[in-house]
């Protein structure tokens, strides 16, 4: 919601780029976090199911697997944040695919948020239709992604 917000109070470039900036601080803190609490996490939810999932796809998928659930609409990011700063990753590859990850979803609600403010009712219709479209098209296609991450590349 943050990015819709920021788009309705800065526009949409702005909006995007505050937004940008501070779900990119915040998912430093919580990488870094997860960094420092590592051990102690790990002895008391090592066999949590969010993060043996988390866990199977990093392993299996490296950061491609990362940078897709990071744009899975729904999937929750902050908790991805802190989980991966309990895989082998280095900061620098974990800024990448945060980054990237986040960058179309951001950018929409940004975007929508824009354009509410507006209040242009074609362009709200617009948008609206071209958000729908796309998170239409990634439900079709969400399986095929999710049996992707999950298939044991041996069999």
């Amino acid at each position: 919601m943050t990015g819709f917000f920021a788009g309705f109070l800065f526009g949409g470039i702005y909006g995007f780029m505050l937004s940008m900036a501070g779900l990119m601080v915040g998912s430093l803190i919580s990488f870094y976090i997860a960094r420092f609490l590592r051990k102690k996490f790990l002895k008391k939810y090592r066999q949590s199911p969010t993060y043996l999932k988390v866990k199977k796809i990093f392993y299996k998928h490296g950061l491609t697997g990362m940078f897709l659930l990071y744009l899975f609409p729904g999937f929750p990011k902050d908790l991805l944040n802190y989980l991966l700063g309990f895989m082998p990753v280095s900061l620098k590859g974990f800024t990448v695919v945060c980054f990237l990850g986040r960058i179309p979803g951001t950018f929409a609600l940004s975007l929508q948020g824009d354009v509410v403010y507006g209040g242009h009712p074609q362009s709200i219709i617009l948008v609206t239709l071209t958000f729908v479209i796309v998170f239409s098209i990634f439900l079709l296609i969400k399986k095929r992604i999710e049996g992707w991450l999950e298939r044991d590349p041996t069999t």
